[in-house]
């Protein structure tokens, strides 16, 4: 999950219950700026994530080109629970 946890959102603790009670592992990719972006992406490839969800917020919103470009360049599916994510 890439996500800002200054961002009050109860997204992420739904996904990460909703994760263990189906047997999948959730990382958390914690983005609190855009200098943040490359190093989650490195983690998230380190860790040989298979999709990335974005939880949504200004801070993901304003950042949507390069998240995607990012997801696209490491070949990640990338979804969103809200807004215009691919």
């Amino acid at each position: 999950m890439l996500w800002n946890p200054d961002h009050i959102d109860p997204e992420y603790r739904e996904t990460q219950g909703a994760g263990r009670a189906l047997g999948v592992e959730v990382h958390s990719l914690e983005v609190r700026g855009p200098g943040d972006l490359d190093r989650a992406f490195r983690a998230a490839v380190g860790t040989r994530v298979e999709a990335i969800v974005v939880v949504s917020s200004r801070l993901m919103l304003v950042n949507q080109q390069p998240i995607t470009q990012l997801a696209a360049r490491h070949r990640m599916v990338l979804v969103g629970g809200w807004g215009a994510w691919p």
